[in-house]
Formats: structure tokens, sequence, C-alpha cells
């Protein structure tokens, strides 16, 4: 199983990491990076999105 797990959440990570650090803001996060590539409105729609498929998962570690 880990050898299944690993690869799906390091390239998933990697990927993400490398998202945010593609912005020409030094300071710049998740939402912020989003607006600058994709406009306002797409970026508060993709960041909407975002965080109601980590808000779960959050809930369930709170838990666990």
């Amino acid at each position: 199983m880990a050898c299944l797990a690993f690869p799906m959440t390091f390239c998933a990570h990697r990927g993400l990491a490398r998202f945010v650090l593609s912005s020409k803001n030094k300071d710049a996060d998740f939402t912020d990076v989003v607006e600058e590539h994709f406009g306002v409105t797409a970026g508060r729609l993709i960041s909407l999105l975002y965080f109601l498929s980590i808000f779960p998962i959050l809930l369930i570690y709170g838990v666990a």
C-alpha cells in the first residue's frame, strides 16, 4: 500500500509546491497565485473548490 500511496502524495504535493512557487510575488500564497494565473473570478472559484476538497480531510485528521 505504501508503494502506491507514496508516489500519489509525493507528486501531488510537489506539483502544488511548484505551482505556488511559480508566482512573481515572493510572499504569495495559494489564493494569490491562482488569481495571478487565472484571473480574479476563476481564482476565487478554484480557491473555493480547493477549500471544499481540503476541509473534510482536515476534519478527519482532527478527529483521528
